[in-house]
């Protein structure tokens, strides 16, 4: 196919609940076309940036007419594994984790994560010394 990977933070995998709004306004007797899911606000974008084209975004929607709830989500997800994440790592800072998802972890405590080429070693330690200091 004509897909190929790019470095892009413009979907950032929007929670499953925007997506299932996003198509409720959309849907028609519970279906959509991929014409009017690149109606949608997070396509939209992705096609005024010209990050993505139609074409691509029908060959990601596939053979299907129309596509129900589930099947909307998963095509914007397929949209969204287009791009390219930064990468992360998770850190438990406790024997186990209980949360389920990343966001309820890191408010537990759980875990905190780290993202490569975020800081310098040295922006750390200016950071490190600026917080023990305060103390």
């Amino acid at each position: 196919g004509s897909l190929s990977m790019r470095h892009s933070v413009c979907l950032g995998l929007a929670p499953r609940h925007v997506l299932v709004a996003d198509f409720a306004a959309i849907s028609n007797d519970g279906l959509a076309d991929h014409a009017t899911a690149a109606s949608t606000p997070r396509i939209a974008a992705l096609l005024d940036a010209d990050e993505i084209d139609l074409d691509e975004l029908e060959e990601l929607w596939g053979p299907e007419q129309f596509r129900d709830e589930n099947g909307f989500v998963a095509f914007c997800r397929a949209v969204d594994d287009v791009f390219e994440k930064d990468e992360y790592e998770e850190v438990l800072l406790v024997d186990e984790a209980i949360a389920t998802t990343v966001g309820e972890r890191i408010r537990r405590g759980e875990v905190v994560l780290t993202v490569p080429g975020a800081a310098s070693p040295g922006d750390c330690d200016a950071l490190y010394e600026a917080v023990t200091q305060s103390y």
